[in-house]
């Protein structure tokens, strides 16, 4: 899973809070949905698009309904990794 460098060289672990329960690392682009639930951008839009679902299954959503979750960590660099639902990295507007 996804970790941290602290000042020694060391990886510490990451706040599951700041993880996407997709693709399992630290949110780039996050996204929250109207359920509350948080997701990378480069995730949750190809699994909304296909599947009109929370992807926690809770209840249905739309694109309109995605919001940009501001103040949480935002990795800039695209991870160029592909995971089923997305997570290409940050190729997305709303």
């Amino acid at each position: 899973p996804s970790g941290g460098s602290s000042s020694n060289g060391r990886v510490e672990p990451v706040d599951p809070a700041l993880q996407c329960r997709l693709c399992g690392l630290v949110l780039e682009e996050p996204l929250s949905t109207p359920c509350g639930h948080v997701f990378c951008a480069g995730c949750l839009l190809p699994w909304a698009a296909r599947r009109r679902l929370c992807p926690l299954r809770c209840r249905p959503i739309s694109r309109q309904e995605l919001h940009r979750r501001a103040g949480m960590v935002e990795v800039a660099a695209p991870r160029g990794r592909q995971v089923e639902g997305g997570c290409s990295g940050p190729s997305w507007a709303l």
